[in-house]
């Protein structure tokens, strides 16, 4: 675990969420719908949540002829203050700093500003 901790984070339901992440991030990339582990994902050590919102909202689709990893939406699975919560969560899995003002961040993505 990070040396940060989502001290700010109201994240209600962390178990849920983190079972799911688990469930692909932690059963390796070699392992069919594995991921990379959370603490190594880029989208959690850039500066700002931006490109992780877009991730976890959008999911990721790879082309037809694509053997890139893919990831879910969960663009209905999640109200604004809970995905502000998520990424609270997930950036405290890593090293890094938290991101100020994430609920801020993920209102304007979801304005179509970010």
């Amino acid at each position: 675990m990070g040396r940060y901790r989502a001290a700010k984070s109201n994240c209600h339901r962390p178990r849920s969420w983190r079972r799911r992440a688990l469930d692909c991030h932690y059963r390796g990339r070699a392992a069919e719908g594995g991921a990379l582990p959370l603490p190594l994902a880029i989208g959690l050590a850039i500066p700002t949540p931006r490109n992780l919102i877009h991730i976890v909202r959008g999911g990721i689709v790879p082309g037809p002829h694509d053997t890139l990893p893919w990831m879910p939406a969960f663009s209905d699975a999640l109200t604004d203050d809970e995905l502000a919560d998520l990424l609270v969560y997930l950036r405290s899995l890593t090293d890094k700093p938290p991101w100020p003002d994430v609920a801020a961040e993920v209102k304007r993505a979801s304005k179509g500003e970010g």
